[in-house]
């Protein structure tokens, strides 16, 4: 029997994408396309997540730049699993006020040792996902 491909409502896909974690996150630099795995929340129907300023990705962050950020989860054994895609423009977070609402609301902890104090927002304009099932 052969697994089949189902698309996700968008209520579905942002509920898979809600409990947060880890997810990848596609820009275009001057070097060409990246893709950086990152820690994240969702928080008040947006992608957050901390990096620090002297990163890779921390100086690629530019306001108003169109991104791609993808989480999924995998079973290889059955062969099953899902994908969700958030496309949206990036904006680095630097009201105080807003850092400050952010860090209370929403555990941002990042795997990769070091300070990551630039606080990022991906506010999403289309979050689409599909499932395949057996």
């Amino acid at each position: 029997m052969s697994a089949r491909l189902e698309e996700l409502s968008s209520e579905e896909a942002i509920a898979l994408v809600s409990p947060g974690g880890v997810g990848r996150l596609a820009l275009c630099t001057a070097s060409g396309p990246q893709i950086y795995p990152i820690t994240y929340a969702f928080h008040d129907g947006s992608v957050v997540f901390r990096t620090a300023t002297y990163t890779m990705l921390g100086t690629q962050v530019r306001d108003h730049q169109k991104v791609a950020f993808e989480v999924d989860e995998l079973d290889h054994d059955t062969r099953t699993g899902w994908s969700v895609v958030v496309a949206g423009m990036l904006a680095a977070v630097d009201d105080p006020d807003e850092v400050t609402r952010l860090r209370a609301a929403v555990a941002l902890e990042p795997w990769a040792a070091g300070s990551r104090q630039l606080l990022v927002r991906i506010e999403p304009y289309s979050v689409t996902g599909r499932r395949v099932v057996n």
